[in-house]
């Protein structure tokens, strides 16, 4: 654990992915308003999951109903299993905002954090991304989501430099550019996360989330060019959530991804 401390995020979610055999970053898709009984149940999931996956993904409506104490102490038990653990913000604000929000996301044990790329870089994600790299912390950049609506504004046609081309890949461009440590794309939508695979060419890592109950395939994510798999509700709300983790496991980590192509 402390050896890979030491390592970039990029770098440790690597090392972990290949120790474990695993893609599978465990979105904690639980709705409880208690929070002594959600602490309770998320102890009792890495438990039972551990093995199987490599990072934690806490979206910040769970985040709200914690005191700093308890969102450490959950912190805490996934790294004692050896489990990253990534703040889903989807950060989108000015760079004073973004880097208060993320001094207090390191400060209580925070891997990682996903932003939108659609505060720019100046004067939005610079400090962010200079500070977090600066602590060996990642930032991952939102480019394409998993939902069906994504379409209608990922999926716009945008002028950049005079040229065509559609916001989600204008988004990439940017996340490649800034040092970004990985981008999300909606495992939902294979066309997309192929030809965006093929851009990046394992330039940066690629989330994919909408795996399972939105309809998501591990199997095809991967081979389409998935670096990690997102899994909530298949795992979280399985009757058997460790077996339910192995299977996933096993069916994405064996898939081999397809060929990648430069960045024209």
């Amino acid at each position: 654990m402390r050896a890979l401390k030491r390592l970039a995020f990029r770098d440790r979610l690597r090392s972990l992915s290949s120790a474990r055999k695993s893609r599978i970053v465990l979105a904690l898709d639980i709705t409880n308003p208690s929070t002594n009984r959600l602490r309770r149940e998320v102890r009792d999931l890495l438990s039972r999951t551990a093995e199987s996956i490599v990072a934690l993904k806490i979206n910040y409506h769970l985040m709200l109903p914690f005191s700093k104490k308890e969102l450490t102490e959950i912190i805490t038990v996934a790294h004692s299993h050896n489990i990253e653990v990534i703040a889903d913000m989807k950060l989108n604000d000015i760079a004073p905002t973004n880097i208060n929000v993320t001094s207090y996301l390191w400060e209580v044990g925070f891997d990682a954090v996903i932003a939108n790329p659609i505060a720019g870089f100046s004067g939005g994600l610079d400090v962010v991304l200079e500070d977090a790299h600066r602590k060996g912390k990642g930032v991952i950049v939102l480019v394409y989501m998993s939902n069906s609506g994504a379409k209608e504004t990922y999926g716009l046609t945008v002028l950049s430099e005079g040229k065509e081309t559609s916001l989600y890949h204008e988004f990439l461009r940017r996340a490649l550019s800034w040092g970004a440590d990985g981008v999300v794309v909606g495992g939902t939508r294979l066309d997309v996360l192929r030809g965006i695979s093929g851009i990046v060419a394992h330039r940066v890592d690629i989330f994919s989330p909408g795996i399972g109950v939105q309809g998501g395939s591990a199997k095809e994510a991967v081979e389409a060019g998935a670096d990690y798999l997102i899994v909530g509700r298949s795992v979280v709300r399985a009757a058997d959530p460790t077996k339910a983790a192995i299977e996933i496991r096993s069916d994405s980590w064996i898939v081999q991804q397809k060929g990648t192509r430069s960045l024209p």
